[in-house]
């Protein structure tokens, strides 16, 4: 009889993790409020010197993630130096389930700007969804990665909800 532990098989627990990690570093108050990490994230960013155009964010918002990454794509080559752009395409990647890319992007991002505290929490999402689909031994790893992001997020904004 093969014997499989019910910790490392299942995929709740891994979830529970990521949501036990972003509750430790929510400032005190209702964590009810908290965002699950979930594609359908935040879209708050700072204004840029070159806006996104605000068709793409409307299609972000509204869940339209495939067409505002489609969208964005083409775009990317010339505004690889903006972190506003990363982050938006790293949103929309994140949204249409293509995380590793998203994960890419939005490093970018934080490279470009590392005092944004939404680029951090963005990322924090990311490595949470990465978490989720990862073994578990992997998903206590990157874990570290939600914790680490959401703690620097809190830190830059303490307001951000």
């Amino acid at each position: 009889m093969k014997h499989t532990s019910f910790i490392v098989t299942h995929p709740l627990i891994v979830f529970g993790l990521s949501a036990v990690l972003f509750a430790a570093v929510m400032p005190s108050g209702n964590s009810a409020d908290a965002r699950s990490i979930a594609p359908n994230v935040s879209t708050a960013a700072p204004a840029s010197s070159l806006q996104v155009p605000e068709a793409i964010v409307k299609d972000i918002k509204t869940g339209y993630f495939h067409r505002a990454a489609s969208n964005l794509k083409p775009m990317m080559p010339t505004h690889a130096g903006d972190p506003d752009y990363q982050y938006r395409y790293a949103q929309a990647l994140l949204g249409a389930g293509r995380t590793d890319e998203a994960l890419t992007a939005i490093k970018s991002a934080v490279a470009l700007a590392p005092q944004t505290a939404v680029y951090h929490r963005l990322m924090g999402e990311v490595y949470g969804v990465l978490a989720q689909n990862a073994g578990m031994f992997h998903a206590l790893g990157l874990a570290k990665h939600v914790l680490a992001e959401f703690r620097m997020a809190v830190k830059l904004n303490p307001q951000d909800p």
